[in-house]
C-alpha cells in the first residue's frame, strides 16, 4: 500500500493540518503596521499512526522509504475531515463542479451536487489544475438548491487562477500534493513491543 492508501485506510490519522500563511508584517514610512503577502499559502500536515507493533513500525518505516526523502510525493488529506461533516457515511454522489469564480478570488459555487446537500465550515474540496489536485476549506457553510447548485460560499485560500467553470469537484478524500518534511519521520516508544510513527508533510 502506499502513503495515500493507508491515510485513506485509516492507519494514519491527522494530528495537525494547518494552512501554512507566507505573510510578514511591515511598517511604511510614517509608523503604520501593514501586513504583506510573501507567496501562496501551502497546507501542512502532522501525520501519525496508532500504537502499533515493532514489526509494523518497522514495515511502516519502509513504506516511508519509497518517498525517498523529500524526492516524492504522495497525496495527503486531513483524516479527521476526510468527507463532509454531515454525510460521513460518503452515501452520495461526488460528481459536482465549479458553477462560479468570486471577483475576489475567495468564494466559488458549485453545480451537480444533491439536491439540499450542505456544506459545513471546515468541509474540505479539491480540484485539479493541469493534473495536480489542489485542496481549498470552505469558511462559510452552505446549501445546494433543489438542482444540486449553491450559492458562492467563502473558502481559504484563494483560488488558483487555473481553476476554471466546470472544473470537476472532489469531496470524498479530497487533498493535495505533498512531499514529507526533513528529517521529520520519528519512531515513538510505547514499550517494548509496541510503538508509533510520527512524520510532517508540506504541500508540494
Amino acid at each position: 500500500m502506499t502513503i495515500t492508501n493507508l491515510i485513506q485506510a485509516n492507519r494514519i490519522r491527522t494530528l495537525a493540518f494547518p494552512l501554512k500563511m507566507r505573510q510578514s508584517l511591515s511598517r511604511t514610512a510614517a509608523g503604520s503596521l501593514r501586513g504583506v503577502d510573501r507567496g501562496v499559502p501551502i497546507w501542512t500536515a502532522s501525520y501519525s499512526t496508532a500504537t502499533i507493533g515493532l514489526d509494523d513500525c518497522v514495515e511502516f518505516e519502509s513504506r516511508l522509504r519509497e518517498l525517498d526523502g523529500v524526492i516524492d510525493t504522495f497525496i495527503g488529506f486531513d483524516t479527521r475531515r476526510h468527507l463532509p461533516r454531515l454525510y460521513p457515511s460518503a452515501a452520495f454522489s461526488d460528481t459536482s463542479t465549479i458553477n462560479s469564480l468570486g471577483v475576489n478570488g475567495k468564494s466559488l459555487s458549485l453545480a451537480g451536487l444533491p439536491p439540499n446537500f450542505t456544506l459545513s465550515i471546515g468541509d474540505y474540496l479539491s480540484v485539479s489544475v493541469s493534473g495536480v489536485p489542489l485542496l481549498y476549506s470552505a469558511i462559510s457553510a452552505v446549501t445546494a438548491n433543489a438542482s444540486g447548485v449553491t450559492a458562492e460560499f467563502k473558502i481559504a485560500p484563494h483560488y488558483d487562477p487555473g481553476i476554471t467553470i466546470g472544473a470537476v469537484v472532489t469531496l470524498k478524500n479530497p487533498g493535495c500534493l505533498m512531499r514529507l518534511e526533513p528529517d521529520s519521520v520519528q519512531f515513538n516508544d510505547a514499550g517494548r513491543a509496541l510503538g508509533s510513527i510520527t512524520f510532517a508533510a508540506s504541500q508540494a
